[in-house]
This record gives C-alpha cells, sequence and structure tokens, in this order.
C-alpha cells in the first residue's frame, strides 16, 4: 500500500510540473506578444509565478489560476512591472504598468485604466 502511495505520489508531481510548463510557456508567448503589439520591450525574455490558487474556469471545472510577473520597457531606459493571469492553461489578460496608467489587454481588446 505503502509504494502504491508513492507512486500515486511522483505521478501527480510529475503531472504538476508538466502543467506548470504549459502553462509557462503559453504566459511567456503571450507576454512577448503582447509587449510586441504595444510597442514596449520585453525584458529578462521570462516571466515569472507569483501566486498560485484554486478555481473555476468559465464552464465551471476546477482549475489553477496562475499570476505571473515580467518587467518591460517603453522605452529601453526605465523598467516597468507587468502581470499576467492565467486561468488554467488561458491566459486572461496581461496588464502593464505604463507610465501614463497601466494598460489592460485581454485575448479580445485593449483596456485602458485611468
Amino acid at each position: 500500500m505503502g509504494s502504491l502511495l508513492t507512486v500515486a505520489s511522483i505521478l501527480a508531481l510529475m503531472a504538476y510540473w508538466w502543467d506548470s510548463a504549459r502553462a509557462h510557456e503559453a504566459t511567456l508567448l503571450r507576454c512577448r506578444q503582447v509587449c510586441a503589439e504595444m510597442g514596449v520591450q520585453f525584458l529578462d525574455q521570462t516571466v515569472a509565478l507569483r501566486r498560485l490558487s484554486v478555481g473555476r474556469n468559465a464552464r465551471g471545472a476546477i482549475v489553477l489560476h496562475r499570476w505571473y510577473s515580467f518587467d518591460f520597457s517603453p522605452n529601453g531606459h526605465d523598467r516597468h512591472p507587468g502581470l499576467a493571469h492565467l486561468r488554467g492553461h488561458a491566459v486572461e489578460f496581461v496588464r502593464l504598468e505604463m507610465p501614463e496608467g497601466p494598460v489592460i489587454v485581454t485575448t479580445d481588446r485593449l483596456h485602458l485604466v485611468h
């Protein structure tokens, strides 16, 4: 019984690692795209997991919610923070803290927050 629990634990950890790697890659790609669309430089070419929680997706299924942070520069000199939110593997939004005010890019539109 103990070895079965060990194998199940190892498989669960491997599944989480695989799922996390897929989510990280999806976030990285979307943040690069948003920065290119906004005409800003995506710094360090990476995103970092900041928060992880459990919630529901649009269909009501239980999924992981992940918040990733990254840095960008609108002019090549200043460093500004960005945030991306995933629900499951879908990037719901990317938020850029621009000098003029926050900009939120969702899958279907751009939102200027003042």
